[in-house]
């Protein structure tokens, strides 16, 4: 429940974030390899997802890993909010 998004008790009225992006597809794009990192430069907070994606059976089947690390100071900011959520996911996709 403290990490919905009401749990934030005041807005600032300026957010500054930086944010990369990265995509890196392998082996005649079977392989993708995927990024994302975000940084809280007002609340000192950091995030990042990485995610692997497979692509068999000519693109219809696809195995995914993805994990996100997430750090900031407990209620600071959004990033603060999820810090204590990392996560590690694996997923299969079936494409008709």
């Amino acid at each position: 429940m403290w990490q919905a998004p009401y749990t934030l008790t005041t807005w600032e009225d300026n957010w500054n974030y930086f944010t990369q992006t990265w995509s890196l597809p392998l082996m005649d794009e079977k392989l993708t390899l995927d990024g994302l990192f975000v940084w809280d430069i007002d609340k000192k907070g950091l995030a990042y997802r990485q995610r692997i994606e497979y692509a068999m059976m000519g693109g219809n089947l696809r195995p995914r890993l993805e994990w996100g690390y997430f750090d900031g100071h407990q209620e600071e900011g959004l990033l603060g909010t999820f810090g204590n959520s990392d996560y590690v996911e694996l997923s299969i996709g079936f494409q008709f």
